[in-house]
């Protein structure tokens, strides 16, 4: 028997008689995940794919997003020219900066399928296209 207080009822049967979770996606992060969301909130939950060759554009989110690469392989290009690969099965978190901004492309052969939880501000965009950064000036070694 489950009991709730406040406002609830007893229930009495078993919580598991009328409760069903499907798990939609599960990552795994190395590295650790840090989020930081303040204010007023909304949450909205997308099921992306990115197919070979293609790429979101480079852009920025106004509030961080989770992201669990379900298939295939995203490269994360950054400005300053760096990059990181995650594989199927890991999960990351991109900052809500506009100083963050990066390019999510399909280097391989098959679809890239991810489930992305956006948290915005209230009223925000998931994403804020942005034009190509300018590639850093090499640096001069002699």
């Amino acid at each position: 028997m489950l009991r709730c207080a406040g406002d609830c009822a007893v229930i009495e049967k078993s919580p598991e008689s009328g409760f069903h979770a499907t798990e939609l996606a599960f990552g795994y992060s190395a590295e650790g995940l840090a989020i930081a969301a303040f204010g007023e909130m909304e949450v909205l939950v997308r099921d992306v794919t990115i197919m070979p060759g293609e790429g979101t554009g480079w852009h920025y989110h106004p509030g961080p997003v989770i992201v669990i690469v379900l298939e295939g392989e995203v490269t994360q290009c950054r400005p300053d020219g760096g990059s990181r690969k995650y594989r199927a099965g890991e999960a990351l978190v991109e900052p809500g900066d506009p100083e963050w901004i990066h390019d999510g492309r399909n280097l391989g052969d098959r679809p890239v399928r991810m489930i992305a939880t956006y948290l915005l501000p209230a009223g925000a965009p998931p994403a804020v296209q942005v034009l190509p950064p300018s590639r850093p000036a090499p640096r001069d070694v002699s």
